[in-house]
Formats: C-alpha cells, structure tokens, sequence
C-alpha cells in the first residue's frame, strides 16, 4: 500500500469490469487475517512480516488533466481484492481520521481508487474519503448492483474496527493500520 502513496500511483476500474461483488463474509475474513497477521510477539515482531494478497495485472492508462497521479493503472485482474484493501482503509480512516491510510485512499483531491463511468461509486467513495458530504443509502443505491456490494463491505469493516477499538483499544487498531498500510502487499 505504501508504494501507491510512495510513486503518486491512481487506480482506475475500467467500464468493462463487473460490480464490486465479495459477499461481507469474504470482507470479514481478509480483515480478519491481516488482524491475525498483524499480532506481535514479545519482542513486538508482527507474527507475519509480509502478507501477500495476490497479483494485480494493471495496464498504465492516461492519467487525467486533474489529477495529481504520476502514474494511472488501468485494473484488469484483481479488482475485487483492490477495491476491498481501499473499503478496508475507509473503514479504518472512519474510526482514525489521521491514520497514515488516508494518504492510501486520497490522492490530490480525489479517491485514488476511481470507477470509470460509474458516478454513484464515485459519490460514496468521496463521501467515504471525507471529500464529500455523505448522505444516506436510499432504497434504490441499497439495490444498485454497483454499490449493493461496496456499502455492505464497508459495513462489515467498521463494524469489526469498532469492535476491535473497543476490546482491545487505540492501540490494536493503529497496529493493524500501520500493518494494512506497509506489510500487506500486492504484486503488479
């Protein structure tokens, strides 16, 4: 996650890509293993000193005219995985806005993870990143197929910040956090 920040990298989810589908539980489980991974030993090691989510195939697209990208990628393979990294870090910004994760999620003034054509996506990600002001899920976003998926897995995330927040304190949740932003890695 780091090098994204690092090298100014924007993602970008073409339009011919499906809607965000993992189910919550899917969510619950990657959030929980990176928990698990992030626990430290006596010496305050993590237990894993790298967590590998998988590859990501990109290809580097124009960045646009306002965008403060040095480099724009192009999601072909592994935008589920992406996508929920970035609706973990909301999750984690929402419980600590000054985590080191929101430089993850922001980029200039604008999501750094975009959907191309899919403005109501766009909306809530800015709302999610503080950009916006957010407004409630009506009854038609709760169904668009682009954001069914996305609004239950933020859901899912905070709800088990929240609860790591509150049984173990600060301190757990800014371990992940750190852990989320430097060990978790992909392979572009």
């Amino acid at each position: 996650a780091a090098v994204l920040c690092e090298q100014n990298i924007a993602l970008t989810i073409p339009c011919y890509q499906r809607p965000y589908v993992w189910p919550s539980e899917d969510v619950k489980d990657l959030l929980e293993q990176i928990i698990q991974a992030s626990a430290v030993d006596e010496s305050g090691t993590p237990e894993q000193s790298h967590y590998f989510i998988g590859t990501v195939l990109t290809s580097q697209v124009p960045s646009g005219v306002d965008s403060a990208a040095d480099i724009t990628y192009g999601l072909i393979d592994g935008q589920q995985r992406m996508t929920t990294l970035m609706v973990l870090a909301l999750a984690f910004c929402e419980q600590m806005p000054d985590s080191s994760l929101r430089s993850l999620v922001v980029l200039g003034n604008a999501p750094r993870l975009t959907f191309n054509i899919r403005e109501e996506v766009q909306a809530r990600l800015s709302a999610w990143a503080g950009l916006t002001d957010e407004v409630a899920v009506d009854d038609e976003e709760a169904s668009n197929p682009y954001l069914k998926h996305l609004c239950a897995a933020r859901k899912t995330a905070s709800d088990r910040l929240k609860k790591l927040l509150a049984d173990e304190g600060r301190e757990a949740l800014e371990r992940v956090g750190q852990y989320l932003f430097n060990p978790v890695t992909w392979v572009n």
